[in-house]
């Protein structure tokens, strides 16, 4: 089974090298327990909160985005396996009718967890990390890990959080495909047919953050991409993600990743570079 296993994480902090990117993993399913931060997770989208407590099943074909608040307090377990071998193993485990529509759609679920199962699903993660050799032993662990995990989730199945709203959808995907330009309450509210009133309240019911908070969080998610993987300048890069003023940009950058641009950029380099060294 660990053939299957593309990533697995324990205690990883930081952001994605995806974040803010909409994505999806090929024919890997995702199971992500978030230890630490806070933030947005968006799929198909839906948006989600990205909170200590919550546990995110992500089917292969799932588009999808993490975007956290704070990159430095962003702790998260993962591991992205093969869906064939996922669902091998719950057959296998006489389990997979309890996730058919998971499989049937290219469905992302997030699950809020209890305290002690938060904190025994974090003890089987810290587990799998030290035991990763590989081995017969090493197999019989993961497979009785990752069916426990699956199990616990499909115990909260009933109790997810971020519920389908087809208004907050419609304008996430506004926002979305608009919010490098100028955007505002009115403009929003104007185009997409729905009172700026209702439109506030709506959509902090439903995503757990104002119009605004998101919009921001959107740009700024874009920002550290341009950074990270691009030359452009810093006032280059905060006219491309939608900031009307250089000195705006690095004072919103500042307060949500507790860095100026340009040292963001200098740590993510010499991320990149300690990484292809091995």
């Amino acid at each position: 089974m660990y053939e299957a296993i593309k990533e697995l994480r324990y205690h990883q902090t930081g952001s994605d090298p995806l974040s803010g990117i909409r994505h999806a993993s090929g024919d890997y399913c995702n199971i992500l327990q978030v230890v630490e931060g806070n933030g947005s997770m968006v799929m198909n989208n839906r948006l989600f909160p990205l909170a200590s407590g919550n546990i995110f099943l992500i089917n292969a074909g799932c588009v999808h985005s993490t975007s956290p608040k704070y990159a430095d307090r962003y702790t998260r377990n993962k591991i992205i396996i093969g869906k064939h071998c996922l669902r091998e193993l719950l057959a296998a485990n006489g389990a997979e009718d309890l996730f058919a529509a998971f499989f049937e759609k290219d469905l992302g679920g997030c699950y809020t967890l209890p305290g002690t199962a938060a904190v025994e699903i974090d003890r089987m993660f810290a587990e799998m990390a030290a035991d990763s050799a590989g081995g017969r032993y090493s197999e019989l662990l993961l497979r009785a890990n990752v069916m426990k995990i699956l199990y616990m989730i499909a115990a909260r199945a009933g109790k997810g959080v971020g519920q389908t709203n087809e208004k907050v959808s419609g304008v996430l995907f506004y926002i979305d495909r608009n919010f490098t330009s100028p955007l505002t309450l009115d403009t929003i509210s104007d185009d997409t047919h729905i009172s700026k009133y209702y439109l506030s309240r709506l959509f902090r019911a439903y995503t757990g953050m104002s119009v605004v908070e998101y919009i921001t969080e959107r740009r700024i998610s874009l920002a550290r991409e341009l950074l990270a993987n691009t030359d452009s300048s810093v006032a280059d890069i905060a006219g491309e993600a939608g900031f009307d003023s250089i000195s705006y940009f690095c004072h919103t950058f500042r307060r949500y990743e507790g860095l100026s641009p340009l040292v963001f950029r200098k740590k993510s380099r010499e991320t990149q570079r300690a990484a292809a060294d091995g």
